[in-house]
């Protein structure tokens, strides 16, 4: 807007604003406009009247810098009225998104519940002369929706249109694989095409499911850590800064803490996998390789000292013993949610540890927290784990 991009986002029960002469930033430090709600949507006129949406179909009018709120936020929109025989999670109208095409003003919201049922979820149309409305639904809605179990995408919605520069336009939403609720989110994208009565509306019948092209971008990349920059893939949890945290030589370090676990993880899109990694440990302190929803739904394979341990929740049940040994080799093996473990001291010869897990309920709707399970090297106590060597096959 004029020059600078702004990021509006909910967290700690309000909402922020940060701003950029670039999107590569630098960012400011966020501004708190004191407004609750989630999904804040940004709209600006031609003339320049700036206006942020929030769930629930509440409105508030922004300051002409965008970084301040001007009124309490008015009820603007009901949103769409589906039968109530659908099986949805709940009404839960949030995620308003908006566009100017002359002459209306266009905002996609969504419905349902972003989880729960596999028909929950869908995105649905309003339009209006004025960016507070009154606004007027699509006949079209839902514009898009998972109409059955059956089908390959679940709770398929949270939607927004976009223009790529050619005037060819999209939506791009979030959905479930079919029966892979533990993976998480998907990001989907598909054309829309607009009609001569000013609506759009998917290319496909929206209520048959047209076939997917798959263009995974997250699936883990095997690691010997010799770059002199970590990969992208990598992510910690339980840390502030980056201050523990060396590569050299081939060589990932983070030290750990005694009072909270340090966990290094990475995003994976498979059912079935074999992930393996090679570390040295630093002090007295338990590290670990594991499939990894949070610190509740864990499991795989742990070593301290010379004993090593399989993961399952908050077990902790006694493995195969270790020698004492410079490094030690970690296997989990995943299949179809079915999880095994092993240990190593040379990565030929291994020993399996006599406990398993099915880890399929590792997933929002019996956790919550919309995350996913991840393949995770965790370490707790004082102390470093040192991890040398990452080695991932998928197994589908």
């Amino acid at each position: 807007h004029e020059g600078l991009f702004y990021i509006y986002f909910p967290a700690a029960g309000t909402n922020w604003v940060i701003t950029a002469p670039h999107p590569a930033g630098p960012w400011s430090e966020p501004v708190d406009l004191e407004v609750g709600g989630i999904d804040p949507g940004h709209i600006a006129t031609p003339e320049g009247r700036r206006y942020l949406h929030l769930s629930g179909g509440y409105v508030c009018t922004l300051a002409p810098d965008g970084l301040s709120v001007l009124d309490t936020p008015q009820k603007s929109y009901d949103g769409w009225a589906y039968p109530e025989t659908w099986v949805v999670e709940s009404f839960a109208l949030e995620s308003p998104k908006l566009l100017y095409r002359e002459p209306y003003y266009y905002l996609v919201s969504a419905q349902g519940g972003t989880a729960g049922p596999a028909t929950s979820h869908m995105a649905v149309v309003a339009r209006a002369t004025s960016p507070i409305g009154p606004w007027e639904n699509s006949p079209h809605n839902p514009i898009v929706r998972t109409w059955d179990r059956s089908e390959g995408w679940w709770s398929k919605g949270h939607g927004t249109i976009f223009e790529d520069g050619r005037d060819n336009w999209y939506m791009v939403y979030h959905a479930y694989r079919h029966g892979h609720y533990p993976l998480g989110r998907h990001t989907l994208i598909e054309p829309i095409i607009w009609a001569e009565d000013d609506w759009f509306h998917t290319q496909r019948d929206s209520r048959s499911e047209g076939p997917v092209r798959m263009a995974p971008n997250s699936s883990p990349r095997s690691d010997d850590f010799a770059s002199e920059t970590l990969d992208l893939q990598w992510r910690f949890s339980g840390v502030d800064d980056l201050d523990g945290v060396t590569l050299e030589h081939g060589v990932l370090r983070f030290e750990t803490r005694a009072e909270a676990p340090v966990v290094l993880h990475v995003i994976n899109d498979a059912s079935s996998f074999e992930a393996t990694v090679r570390l040295k440990i630093e002090g007295n302190i338990e590290a670990g390789l594991l499939t990894y929803y949070n610190e509740a739904a864990r499991a795989g394979v742990a070593v301290q000292e010379d004993a090593s341990y399989f993961i399952n929740r908050h077990m902790r049940i006694p493995g195969p013993e270790l020698q004492e040994s410079d490094h030690v080799y970690l296997r989990i093996r995943q299949h179809h949610y079915d999880l095994s473990a092993y240990v190593s001291l040379d990565g030929q010869e291994w020993r399996a540890c006599t406990h398993g897990a099915e880890v399929s309920g590792y997933q929002h709707n019996v956790l919550g927290g919309f995350s996913s399970l991840k393949i995770a090297i965790r370490g707790v106590g004082d102390g470093a784990v040192l991890v040398e060597d990452f080695q991932y096959t998928p197994l589908d």
